[in-house]
């Protein structure tokens, strides 16, 4: 790895970050998950709307979003101080336990009683940190040969063909 720190450094995929090449792969389901935050979050005048909004948030849990809570718990914990570790660990439980509403919720046709907005808020408020302070705060502590390991592991992960 060059030692100037933008030499490892590219285009984010969300917005104009610049993004750590050993953090690209999360913020690709990043912006994907943001996309369906916003869903969530504008299905509000109907209840078939909202429970398609939900439906969709179950299938990319069961697509991607489970694997991406588990990798990054895995990688990024030893990279974060105890605050930290606390609220990505408190914000990935609390989406876990909404997607198992969801399914619950799609599952019955029942009535969401606003789950669907309060997790597409959710979902995207976890993002919006991560992208914002978390991977920043990591770029700027993390040494070169952590985020070369990063660097490779998250390599592993974006060829894995369920996150294509």
């Amino acid at each position: 790895m060059q030692s100037q720190p933008d030499a490892c450094r590219r285009e984010g995929e969300i917005g104009l970050a610049r993004r750590h090449d050993s953090l690209i792969p999360f913020s690709r389901d990043h912006h994907q998950s943001l996309v369906r935050a916003v869903r969530m979050i504008n299905a509000h005048s109907a209840a078939a709307d909202r429970i398609a909004a939900l439906q969709g948030f179950v299938y990319e849990w069961d697509r991607r979003m489970r694997q991406h809570f588990i990798d990054e718990e895995r990688l990024l914990i030893p990279l974060m101080l105890a605050e930290e570790r606390s609220r990505l660990v408190g914000d990935h439980d609390a989406l876990r336990s909404m997607v198992e509403q969801a399914r619950t919720i799609v599952e019955a046709g029942a009535e969401d009683g606003g789950l669907c907005g309060e997790a597409g808020t959710r979902l995207e408020a976890h993002v919006r940190w991560e992208e914002r302070v978390l991977f920043p705060t990591i770029e700027q502590r993390a040494t070169p040969e952590e985020l070369a390991s990063l660097a490779y592991e998250t390599a592993r992960i974006d060829a894995d063909p369920p996150r294509a």
